[in-house]
């Protein structure tokens, strides 16, 4: 496996099913009738290609999840139940996943408090998750660079680099 900085793997594509972007947008839905932020983690394994198959989605329940009109996140204790979920190399997280009110950009918030790791995504739903999954190629696509700041992917890029695929078996975890 060729790898980057330390020994995260350089990703040059994720599998996401079609069934994982109906089980995120269908979990968002109680927030989005709140008209509140939502998020959640999708977690896989990357196979000797460099390509990974997003696989789990991870939902925070707990205590430490905040939701907003204009913010959601994770306390400390929160984020490691969502890590005790992890298994490397077989499950480890790949995406994180957030609605926003409007338009799906980066927020200073989001560049402040994501998760920062080299080539990590994070992914933008548009008017709090009141989209459908047909509208996957519309939200917000941004990766992690190696000077750990989230770069917006352009349309093509985000195209070529995340593939929608049937064939996938999707596991939901609550946590």
């Amino acid at each position: 496996m060729k790898t980057g900085r330390a020994s995260y793997p350089v990703i040059r594509k994720y599998l996401c099913p079609e069934r994982l972007v109906f089980e995120t947008l269908t979990a968002f839905g109680q927030d989005r009738d709140l008209a509140r932020e939502s998020i959640a983690f999708w977690a896989g394994a990357v196979g000797d290609s460099n390509v990974a198959s997003l696989t789990h989605l991870i939902l925070p329940r707990g205590r430490g999840v905040d939701r907003q009109s204009y913010c959601a996140g994770l306390s400390s204790a929160e984020m490691a139940r969502v890590s005790g979920l992890l298994d490397p190399p077989g499950r480890v997280l790949l995406a994180q996943v957030h609605s926003h009110p409007g338009e799906p950009f980066h927020s200073r918030t989001d560049d402040l408090f994501s998760w920062r790791s080299p080539g990590f995504l994070s992914i933008v739903i548009p008017n709090y998750g009141d989209v459908t999954p047909e509208s996957f190629r519309r939200w917000g696509f941004h990766r992690c660079d190696s000077a750990s700041l989230y770069r917006p992917l352009s349309d093509r890029s985000a195209k070529r680099l995340v593939a929608l695929v049937k064939n996938l078996e999707v596991t939901v975890h609550e946590c």
